[in-house]
């Protein structure tokens, strides 16, 4: 993590959770991903993998959709919708969020292919 200080909907910090619940939420197939070179402010590039996953019901009764920023945050949360279409769509949103967050915030520069 370079660096970076923990984005505010990261679980990188503060109390530890079920290790159950951590495993889910790393680990999960994705339905769709995208692998973008950063340039972090020490000049360092690193390929981040943004990987949203399928869409699932909760126990709540509300979907969440699990999302993953590889290479910049160790675990996010999941993205909770009403449907698995809120759910994926606000999952999306959100990693377009972050990223753009962190190169607002000057943490990374995203580099020119």
């Amino acid at each position: 993590m370079r660096g970076i200080a923990p984005h505010p909907y990261s679980n990188d910090r503060g109390p530890r959770m079920d290790l159950d619940k951590a495993r889910m939420l790393m680990e999960f197939e994705a339905i769709a991903e995208r692998d973008v070179v950063c340039i972090f402010s020490d000049g360092h590039r690193e390929t981040i993998r943004l990987r949203v996953g399928k869409p699932r019901p909760s126990p709540s009764g509300d979907w969440e959709c699990p999302v993953a920023a590889e290479g910049l945050y160790k675990r996010l949360h999941a993205i909770v919708g009403v449907d698995s279409w809120q759910a994926l769509k606000l999952g999306l949103r959100f990693l377009e969020e972050l990223l753009e967050t962190e190169v607002c915030r000057g943490a990374v520069e995203l580099a020119r292919r």
